[in-house]
């Protein structure tokens, strides 16, 4: 299921930059993270214990479409989703997988 039209318009105005995320037949709507967010990530990373929940957290904080209780549920149906949507953000904050560096 996607969000309608007025749902996407809504989430713009509410959050400015949004995208569709689809994987699988399922869609989320994500923000890009913010600064302290992406901090709370890699602090949850450098943690050992705390690692695999890293980009479960991520994800949690930066989908705004659907809402909290319905993203609960579709983790609980698809915990692997966490990780392709957390990937994802990932690219956002711009960390990208070919970096281009060239001697000037």
């Amino acid at each position: 299921m996607r969000p309608d039209d007025s749902t996407i318009q809504r989430l713009k105005a509410e959050h400015g930059e949004v995208y569709l995320v689809e994987s699988g037949g399922v869609a989320v709507v994500v923000r890009p993270p913010r600064s302290p967010e992406y901090k709370r990530f890699r602090s949850l990373v450098m943690d050992e214990k705390r690692r695999p929940d890293a980009l479960e957290r991520l994800t949690r904080d930066c989908v705004v479409w659907p809402d909290p209780e319905e993203l609960d549920a579709l983790l609980e149906r698809r915990p692997a989703l966490a990780e392709v949507v957390g990937g994802k953000l990932l690219e956002l904050a711009g960390a990208a997988e070919e970096v281009e560096i060239k001697k000037l």
